[in-house]
């Protein structure tokens, strides 16, 4: 009989045996990694926003946080922010800006609406509004090459903005509707400016040299009765800190409320409590603390515990609060 053929052995050697058991097990490895990239990657990108929604969304409830509605619908400004009331509730305001359009913050424009959503326009590039008491005009802030704090006429289309400060940003007008208060750099320091309307004269809270703040956040606000200011500072040590301060000038009161890191937007509520946001379950939730007794530890307010919430605001009457809602927002929200 013929010799058949047979095929020579590959026995490998022990090192090439290790090799390729090792090379076996990363290959192995490698699939699981991308199989449970693929099992979660969608998910992930569910949490990322669209092209056509909302990254923050203006809301509105009643004072003890019920019945929670969205205030209107804006298809081109897909994120709002610092909202505002006039005094008689019935119309608001916002800073927002186009994120289909690659927009961000320094983009953003001031726009009035009435406070059921109707009637919705656009003043132009600006942020942080603050309304005057009658709602017939609005302070706010604009950035580069507008910088400093600028106040236009919000009925009239054709107005023009009037700029009050070059240097100055952030502002709040005073209840009484006498002052305008901003902020503006001193002696390498934040200060707080107070512009009076009837004497045109400013004047600064802290001494020359003696403010205490590397930084006063932009959305500050007058308290309803216009004795103090609240808002949040960055201390020159870096420390973060929720303040109230008396508007004839810290000599007269500086109260340190709460230190600790805490949202920009400061507000007040209607029984004299200062309103503001701050981390908590790894989002942001709305807290009051009272200046009379800045000891006591800061309270939870019931709004939306689920959600991420900031920058409320409630109406003169105190029967509503205005706020932001970031993602990922209720179904209701996203119409």
């Amino acid at each position: 009989m013929p010799a058949v053929a047979t095929r020579p052995s590959l026995s490998m050697s022990p090192l090439l045996r290790e090799t390729w058991t090792g090379f076996r097990c990363l290959f192995r490895i490698g699939c699981l990694l991308v199989l449970w990239g693929m099992l979660t990657v969608p998910g992930q990108a569910q949490e990322k926003p669209g092209a056509d929604e909302y990254v923050t969304r203006l809301l509105k409830a009643n004072a003890d946080g019920s019945d929670i509605t969205t205030v209107m619908h804006l298809p081109d400004f897909l994120a709002n922010g610092s909202p505002d009331w006039t005094a008689d509730g019935k119309r608001m305001a916002i800073d927002g800006w186009r994120q289909r359009q690659g927009e961000r913050g320094n983009n953003a424009q001031i726009i009035v609406f009435n406070a059921d959503g109707t009637h919705i326009r656009v003043l132009g590039d600006g942020a942080m509004p603050s309304f005057s008491p009658q709602g017939k005009r609005v302070a706010y802030s604009r950035y580069s090459p507008n910088y400093g704090i600028w106040v236009q006429d919000v009925d009239d289309p054709d107005s023009e903005p009037v700029q009050l400060d070059e240097q100055g940003w952030g502002t709040d007008w005073s209840p009484d509707g006498t002052r305008i208060a901003y902020t503006k750099r001193t002696a390498a320091a934040d200060n707080f400016c107070i512009y009076s309307l009837v004497e045109g004269t400013r004047e600064f809270l802290f001494d020359d040299g003696l403010s205490p703040y590397r930084q006063i956040s932009w959305n500050f606000a007058w308290s309803p009765d216009n004795r103090f200011i609240a808002f949040r500072g960055m201390r020159n040590d870096g420390m973060i800190e929720l303040a109230v301060i008396d508007t004839r000038g810290a000599r007269n009161g500086l109260i340190r409320c709460f230190e600790g890191p805490i949202d920009h937007h400061v507000s007040w509520t209607p029984d004299g409590k200062v309103l503001f946001s701050k981390s908590a379950n790894k989002q942001l939730q709305l807290y009051t603390v009272d200046p009379a007794h800045p000891e006591e530890p800061p309270i939870l307010f019931p709004l939306a515990p689920d959600r991420s919430v900031n920058e409320g605001v409630f109406s003169d009457d105190g029967k509503q609060i205005a706020f932001i809602m970031r993602r990922p927002l209720p179904d209701f929200a996203k119409k």
